[in-house]
């Protein structure tokens, strides 16, 4: 309650349930208010639409203080937070720059990449090899998403998939 409290000066907020039609489970949810980014349009270079990055990157910087704060209240708790999906992934460079005492897991379902190559390639899997990630992502106009995915994986202290065939294709793509 006390770190709620700290997290609504900030201008965030976040709510926890843990029933749910009786079954005990645990759901997170933060707001980013307020947090101003200079309107920087950070998705234009990558050409991206307008203002979706900037969300993003607000959404993860409120995870992070978020975090910190549990972190600070908690100290000698294992704190563990698993993130999904390039979307959820900007707090876990934060993370890591802060050395927070938090173990990390980020986990993808496919690449952002490979989402967008594979809708135009059938021969998307035999191809993996030839792919220049980089260019491919300026091509598809989803380079920030794709920085951002890389940078959550390199920073995460577990990387996962959902499958070998999404493993295959994060190590092809330079993303693990």
């Amino acid at each position: 309650a006390r770190a709620q409290a700290d997290l609504a000066l900030e201008g965030l907020g976040w709510l926890a349930g843990d029933q749910v039609d009786g079954a005990a489970q645990t759901t997170r949810t933060v707001e980013h208010r307020d947090i101003a980014l200079g309107n920087l349009d950070l998705g234009k270079i990558g050409g991206e639409e307008p203002g979706e990055v900037d969300a993003v990157v607000a959404f993860g910087f409120a995870v992070t203080e978020l975090l910190k704060l549990v972190s600070e209240r908690l100290p000698a708790a294992s704190i563990t937070a698993h993130f999904h999906e390039w979307m959820a992934g900007v707090a876990l460079p934060r993370l890591r720059f802060l050395n927070l005492p938090i173990a990390t897991v980020f986990t993808t379902h496919a690449t952002m990449l490979g989402r967008y190559i594979a809708s135009n390639d059938p021969n998307f899997y035999s191809n993996l090899p030839w792919i220049q990630a980089d260019d491919a992502a300026r091509h598809y106009m989803i380079w920030s998403k794709h920085s951002i995915e890389r940078a959550a994986t390199h920073s995460a202290h577990v990387f996962t998939t959902v499958s070998e065939v999404t493993a295959r294709e994060a190590r092809a793509l330079g993303v693990q």
